[in-house]
């Protein structure tokens, strides 16, 4: 955009469309100086106020009489194309001589209007924008910012379109591209919807491939004379007062991270071409910054349409729990989720429609079966109705039946995130019972068998060996150290066979955790720890035969929590726990012989599990949470090391809980999804063996606590909470699935496990499961699960 063609335009459309204090609109003012009074020169385009301090006979001062002019000019800036045209503003002395070495303190105040529309045409918002101060061949480049410009280095924009600098000399001036600013990206054309939300109007907006998602939130007031060009910045956005009328904000998610113009790095031009309800067109040209987690900056070049559209199809099951109703929905491609929590009575027998707002919802006490609230995550973004004022969700049930929990409805209204960016829903959707992510079959408990009611049991470990489940428990009893109680159960009745006993060299902790995997040849190998100080603490192994009630103390390393699981490929155990600040790593043969020293699995890291591939794989997998978020590595069990990099399953929260599904040929990892800050979702992720990237789809879990426990069978993995909570999960090419509805531990008395970290769980042939609780002074209780395609 060259000089001539800005000009021309400029001076027609701006300058006969502003009022000025003087009331003159002309391009050339000239003002006498005198001593000790205030020197104010507009001419609509430009304005210069100078302090009346400043005229006066010391250096760098006008002198009283001297003569101060400011005229529009002809002239080009070599190298820069301009949005104004050139200024200048002159002093002279009072004999006609050019004044010299003025220094003016304070500074004087100059103004500049600029085309910025035609600047954001060309990508350019005020970020990219110069405020050029030319003297002779010199071109200094002011700098936009959005707080007290320095004094002859930077601007400000008080309002769009217009640039305020401060200064201590003059020459001539012009708003012009910033040589040193990056070059817009080409543009990219957006669709999307308008909503209205208070005195807002929300435009959310997304390019063909969805990889790309923008919330525009702007006054309403602003849509009523388009076209209408408002700037983006910090300076527009309160985020302390989110409702503020005149606030005005946009963000960009992509790639996984969220960009803002709420920052003092960031700028961009929104230009409303046409509005009219649902249907509008504009654009956004300027730079975003990274919301959170770092300072990384977008340039964005976006064309915008926006018209009605259709309502998104969602489909999912419904979960009762404790009087409390879960509905987890999603839509085919597995991009959106949404999670609505209300009271199991509704909906009511006339089905009429049922309201979630800020109103509706306690955060204090987000069990409590009277509160209900919807959720939705999207582009990892997550958004909710509890927000006062601005969320307000409605859903319509068109029928439900509350015994099959097959219904179908309609949810509408508005949600928001903690940036604050709105999401308007429309959504229809339809409901079964446990065929969330497209699962199906039954989940079933049997009636709980008591292993023992007499031994003090304070941790358990379960294995099958073939033919039958061996239980284990840790008890209080032994001459020196506490005893490790086993007894064998059919896989069938769970009716228990001789109940048998290994003394320990190690005195083992409950609080440490107890593990056990079956090996070859009747042995299993139990793991604990002597304590919970993961520098200090002693794991300890006993490798054991049931048949022959022979146990053999291995050594293992130092450190606390230990896991272990048995790799039929290579015929090793692999074991893995917390030492220090490192998850430690070490490999036995089915005899019990190390097959290597101890390797670092995950460097700085909280162990959180461990599972062994099956099949023809010789690996394990090994996952952590290191701060970011959970993190895998695989294991060679032949060779004990390590095998490739470690790789990311989430970079948010926690989770790690994870076991090997031979029906998929799987490893199914736990992960968390914060829905705003009143619980963590549970989200399974599925990866392939020597895969370093999980499979696209995952399976949100109707869980309100985080799993701590997993096994992996014929048919698929059932994971446990602390409550005996349980969920049945398939792998699948595309995603994991339910098999059958969760099995509620308090609806269904089985939740009898007195631990911290919930019941061992075991897995047999035929879709035979069993979930092993320890009772404490109860003693040991077994209950059958079954699981049917």
């Amino acid at each position: 955009m060259r000089y001539a063609t800005v000009c021309m335009c400029f001076l027609f459309v701006l300058l006969a469309a502003c009022t000025f204090d003087d009331g003159k609109e002309s391009d050339k003012e000239t003002v006498t100086a005198v001593a000790g009074q205030d020197i104010v020169i507009d001419i609509g385009l430009a304005r210069v106020f100078i302090a009346g301090s400043n005229v006066g006979a010391a250096a760098g001062q006008i002198e009283p009489g001297g003569k101060v002019s400011l005229k529009v000019v002809s002239a080009k800036i070599t190298g820069h194309d301009l949005y104004s045209p050139v200024v200048e503003v002159k002093v002279t002395k009072a004999d006609g001589s050019a004044a010299t070495g003025l220094n003016l303190n304070p500074a004087a105040t100059f103004e500049l209007s600029f085309d910025a529309g035609l600047a954001g045409d060309d990508g350019l918002g005020n970020l990219q924008l110069s405020l050029l101060k030319v003297d002779g061949t010199t071109t200094k480049q002011l700098k936009f910012t959005t707080v007290a410009p320095a004094k002859d280095d930077e601007w400000v924009s008080p309002y769009s379109g217009r640039a305020r600098a401060l200064v201590s000399a003059f020459s001539r001036f012009a708003v012009g591209n910033d040589s040193s600013s990056v070059t817009p990206p080409a543009a990219v054309a957006l669709t999307g919807t308008v909503s209205s939300v208070s005195v807002f109007t929300i435009f959310q907006l997304t390019n063909t491939t969805a990889t790309t998602s923008v919330n525009v939130a702007i006054p309403t007031s602003a849509t009523t004379t388009p076209p209408a060009v408002l700037t983006l910045n910090d300076a527009s956005f309160d985020s302390t007062n989110p409702l503020n009328a005149a606030n005005r904000v946009v963000t960009v998610a992509v790639g996984g991270i969220t960009y803002t113009s709420d920052n003092a790095a960031a700028s961009v031009v929104a230009q409303l071409n046409t509005f009219s309800g649902a249907n509008s067109a504009g654009s956004l040209v300027g730079t975003v910054v990274q919301q959170t987690g770092g300072t990384a900056t977008l340039a964005i070049n976006f064309t915008w349409t926006t018209g009605s559209s259709s309502a998104l199809t969602l489909g999912g099951t419904v979960t009762d729990l404790a009087g409390i109703r879960t509905m987890q929905l999603t839509d085919t491609l597995q991009a959106v989720q949404v999670t609505v929590v209300m009271p199991n009575t509704f909906p009511n027998a006339s089905l009429d429609p049922v309201t979630f707002s800020d109103a509706t919802f306690d955060v204090s006490m987000p069990l409590d079966p009277t509160g209900r609230i919807v959720t939705v995550s999207e582009g990892g973004v997550s958004y909710s109705s509890d927000i006062p004022v601005v969320g307000s969700v409605t859903i319509t049930f068109q029928n439900f039946d509350s015994v099959t929990k097959v219904g179908a409805g309609t949810i509408t209204g508005t949600v928001v995130s903690t940036t604050p960016t709105t999401k308007t829903l429309n959504y229809s959707f339809t409901t079964t019972a446990g065929t969330t992510g497209g699962g199906s079959g039954t989940f079933t408990a049997g009636t709980a068998v008591d292993v023992s009611t007499t031994d003090q049991a304070d941790e358990t470990a379960v294995v099958f060996d073939g033919t039958d489940y061996v239980a284990v428990w840790l008890s209080d009893i032994g001459t020196t150290n506490r005893t490790l109680e086993f007894a064998s159960l059919d896989a069938t009745t769970l009716a228990a066979g001789t109940q048998k006993s290994f003394e320990p060299s190690v005195n083992l902790s409950p609080a440490a955790g107890l593990s056990a995997a079956a090996g070859t040849g009747g042995s299993m190998l139990v793991v604990g720890a002597d304590g919970t100080n993961a520098a200090t603490s002693l794991i300890h192994g006993v490798l054991y035969n049931y048949g022959t009630n022979v146990g053999t103390d291995i050594a293992i390393g130092t450190g606390t929590n230990p896991r272990v699981s048995f790799n039929a490929q290579s015929g090793n155990f692999v074991v893995a726990w917390q030492g220090g600040a490192d998850v430690l790593v070490r490999c036995y043969t089915a005899a019990g012989a190390a097959v290597a020293a101890a390797v670092t699995g995950l460097a700085a890291a909280t162990f959180k599990g461990l599972a062994a591939a099956g099949g023809a794989s010789n690996e394990a997998l090994v996952t952590a949470d290191d701060g970011s978020g959970i993190v895998g590595r695989h294991i060679n069990p032949t060779t004990g090391a390590t095998a490739g990099a470690n790789f990311d399953f989430s970079t948010s929260l926690s989770g790690g809980i994870c076991a090997w599904d031979g029906t998929a040929g799987q490893y199914l990892v736990i992960t968390e999804v914060q829905i705003l800050g009143f619980f963590n979702s549970q989200v399974v992720k599925a990866i392939a063996p020597a895969a370093t990237t999980p499979i696209a789809g995952t399976l949100t879990l109707a869980a309100l606590t985080g799993l701590t426990g997993a096994v992996g069978g014929t048919q698929g993995v059932i994971f446990t909470d602390a409550n005996t909570n349980l969920y049945a999960v398939k792998g699948g090419a595309t995603t994991p699935a339910l098999a059958g509805n969760p099995i509620i531990g308090g609806q269904t008395g089985i939740d009898s496990d007195g631990t911290t970290d919930g019941p061992a769980l075991g897995a047999a042939t035929a879709g035979k499961y069993v979930a092993l609780a320890a009772r404490g002074a109860g003693g040991v209780q077994a209950v059958p699960l079954t699981v049917a395609p």
